[in-house]
């Protein structure tokens, strides 16, 4: 009997303990809980699941906008952007040495063939600006650092020498690349605007080469 009261007193007192340890952990449990209101303690199943399903999901990242391409704008092919850029830089090419030659040559065909290419041009680079910007491509404004270099080439030589050299540079080979390069747009464009673009300005760049090579051939006929 004496045995069985002491089993039983050391048994209720083993059960305290466990109760008490229990108790601890379940306050350090609500104590190790973070902002979240969850607590470190390993997440039975079912909550694992309810866990993962909370997690926000971030948005999906547009697609980057095409450089030169303003943003809500269609997109424009990687070729057709280069036809557009080589365009507009061959055309202030030849604005601004037709400009210059009209002031500076004493020649009247080169003279009236250069107030030709300047208007005509200058028609042609506005309606590739009208057609540009609404594709969100912004054209250059000033010739590049080549055309630049070339037209100072051209101030340096005396006056009959520069206007053989303008129709040579400017007529003749600066045409005959641009007819190329609106020739392949004209072809292969994905663009409509672009490539209606491309076949209604040939014709009149044709014409510009034409009237540099009967120029060329005065003036070589005059030597």
């Amino acid at each position: 009997m004496h045995r069985l009261i002491t089993w039983s007193v050391g048994a209720a007192a083993a059960l305290l303990l466990v109760a008490a340890a229990n108790s601890r952990r379940r306050k350090g449990a609500g104590a190790d809980t973070g902002s979240t209101g969850r607590s470190s303690a390993q997440p039975e199943t079912g909550s694992t699941v309810s866990s993962l399903m909370a997690v926000p999901v971030s948005p999906t990242t547009p697609a980057a906008t095409p450089p030169g391409t303003a943003q809500g704008t269609p997109a424009i092919a990687a070729a057709e952007r280069i036809f557009v850029a080589e365009a507009a830089a061959s055309g202030l090419a030849e604005i601004e040495a037709s400009r210059m030659m009209a002031a500076r040559s004493a020649d009247p065909g080169v003279k009236s063939f250069a107030r030709q290419l300047e208007r005509e041009h200058v028609s042609a680079n506005d309606e590739l600006k009208r057609i540009a910007g609404g594709k969100g491509i912004v054209l250059p404004e000033i010739a590049s650092q080549e055309t630049k270099a070339l037209l100072d080439r051209l101030r340096s030589l005396p006056v009959p020498d520069g206007d053989r050299a303008f129709v040579r540079e400017f007529g003749i080979e600066a045409h005959n690349k641009a007819i190329q390069l609106f020739e392949k747009e004209a072809r292969e464009g994905q663009d409509p605007q672009l490539r209606a673009f491309a076949e209604q300005t040939l014709p009149r760049l044709r014409e510009h080469l034409s009237m540099a090579q009967q120029l060329q051939g005065k003036a070589t006929a005059a030597h």
